[in-house]
């Protein structure tokens, strides 16, 4: 009986892990998905992940630290080394560039009302009974992420960070968010009598703090067995913020002027 017990309870664990993978960060309930209501559509980055090959991953494993940059593993994809009999007796020290190799995020937050884009208004004062208001958006916003220090024109950074944020979030965090003109939510609000009612809408976002490792690649050919050594290691402390596509958090405010 217990080992029934148990395997229905490890099942059920199995059945509700891709539920929890999904839920990595709750969303408020004044927060609202505007996908199918957003009159522009948002541009977004193609997937740059890449997969090494079986030389590639050889490589990877050999190295002192972590190879996490896409356009670098793509590089070793096109590597190639014959098998030659005498490679045994064959030394070599390649020098690939100095990149950036991998990003460690140490803070992760969302603030869901990170830059006000939309106020819709609704003047109770002289009515007798309740009046209704609803989210509208009445001009073209967009908002921008940016990297400090500055490393837009590094793209494979800018990349790691976001493929980081992305996973961890689970939230369509991109370079730029956009929202059109004539946007709408039929969600209704009450503004009571005597009132005067502000709906104000803001694009959340993602904040995120973390480091980005540099270091000096070699490709190393020693006894017939290719590795990577990576020398003069640095670290680069960096704060992002890429705003959530397609998402609006709404908020009602009421005053008397």
């Amino acid at each position: 009986m217990k080992r029934v017990l148990s395997s229905v309870i490890v099942a059920f664990i199995i059945l509700l892990m891709p539920l929890l993978a999904e839920a990595k960060v709750k969303i408020p309930s004044s927060v609202y998905n505007i996908e199918k209501e957003n009159t522009v559509t948002n541009s977004t980055i193609d997937d740059i992940s890449i997969e090494p090959n079986v030389l590639a991953k050889k490589l990877i494993k050999s190295s002192n630290v972590k190879i996490e940059n896409p356009s670098l593993v793509s590089l070793l994809n096109e590597t190639q080394i014959s098998k030659n009999p005498m490679a045994f007796w064959y030394r070599a020290k390649v020098f690939l560039g100095k990149w950036p190799l991998n990003y460690q995020s140490e803070e992760t937050h969302v603030n869901w009302e990170y830059e006000k884009v939309n106020t819709n208004v609704v003047d109770n004062r002289g009515g007798t009974e309740s009046a209704m208001l609803n989210y509208h958006q009445q001009t073209f916003k967009s908002m921008k992420g940016h990297i400090t220090p500055d490393v837009s024109k590094n793209g494979d950074i800018q990349n790691m960070i976001l493929g980081k944020v992305v996973k961890q979030t689970g939230l369509p965090a991109d370079l730029e968010a956009k929202i059109g003109s004539g946007t709408k939510k039929e969600n209704r609000y009450q503004v009571p009598v005597r009132k005067l009612g502000l709906m104000n809408a803001y694009i959340p976002a993602v904040l995120d703090k973390g480091k980005v490792t540099y270091g000096e690649v070699y490709l190393v050919l020693k006894g017939g067995k290719p590795s990577i050594e990576v020398k003069n290691v640095s670290t680069q402390k960096v704060s992002s913020c890429f705003p959530i596509q397609d998402y609006v958090s709404l908020k009602l405010q009421t005053a008397n002027n």
